[in-house]
């Protein structure tokens, strides 16, 4: 194992990393949460991630300041 992924040991201890590809729903692994890819990306339309009404949505990427277009203030 690489010193690059020091959690992969840990977030993989018994399990095979395989397991966690394709999640549709967020896993709990001892005391750490795995989320699928639309908890981070919904509605982006690739890897698999489902739309922004997903029950798995956490977050959505407001992608080349398309929410400065909504009357928000810049940041300094």
């Amino acid at each position: 194992m690489s010193a690059a992924h020091p959690v992969l040991p840990y977030v993989t201890q018994g399990h095979n990393v395989s397991e966690l590809a394709g999640l549709r729903r967020g896993v709990l692994l001892g005391d750490l949460v795995v989320l699928p890819i639309t908890a981070f990306s919904p509605g982006v339309g690739h890897m698999g991630a489902g739309d922004a009404s997903d029950p798995e949505a956490r977050v959505q990427h407001g992608f080349r300041g398309s929410w400065l277009k909504q009357g928000r203030p810049k940041m300094r």
